[in-house]
């Protein structure tokens, strides 16, 4: 998946097409300032142009403000604003997001979350979003709280269970499968 975060606004903001939770994987409270995540940094795709992440500590540690810029084939330039959380489970590191609006008022959909980490290059590799289909099989079985509404192979999940829960249920889990896929990966500029 080359552009996770400019994708992953478009698609909740116009479909609903991404699993969204009501909370986010752990609360500011217990969550952490990732400080190498503050930068610009470059996503290139071969042969093609390169979108640009500017992640930038706010005020209110320890919150994190993401805006993405990228080419959108058509109509120029797209640029995506993001408030996020960090979260460290175990080995793991995770992002929780929310998507905001041009005025910078949270927008409509929930949080999203993906798993990250650095590479021995100090890369930033942003691996594909959670599983909607692992998480709906979690609210069907009762180990999460929420919705899955649609067929299986067109549900849409949607969270309500409280953060202690969500991040039990990630820490329990295999994150490679819970975030299969592969990695976006960006460059510090």
């Amino acid at each position: 998946m080359k552009k996770p975060l400019l994708l992953i606004a478009l698609c909740a903001l116009l479909s609903g097409c991404l699993p969204e939770s009501k909370n986010p994987i752990s609360s500011p409270r217990d969550s952490f300032l990732d400080t190498r995540l503050e930068g610009a940094w470059e996503a290139r795709e071969e042969n093609g142009p390169s979108d640009f992440y500017h992640f930038r500590r706010q005020k209110t540690a320890p919150w994190i403000r993401i805006v993405g810029i990228g080419q959108d084939g058509t109509k120029g330039l797209s640029v995506i604003t993001y408030d996020a959380l960090s979260t460290r489970l175990g080995a793991h590191t995770f992002l929780s997001f929310r998507a905001l609006s041009e005025d910078g008022k949270i927008g409509r959909a929930g949080y999203s979350f993906a798993r990250y980490d650095f590479d021995w290059r100090g890369r930033l590799r942003i691996y594909a979003l959670v599983s909607e289909s692992e998480l709906g099989a979690a609210v069907r079985s009762g180990k999460l709280r929420g919705t899955v509404k649609g067929t299986s192979s067109d549900a849409h999940v949607k969270l309500t269970d409280t953060s202690a829960r969500i991040a039990a249920f990630i820490a329990a889990s295999d994150a490679k499968k819970l975030f299969d896929g592969k990695p976006m990966v960006l460059r510090k500029k």
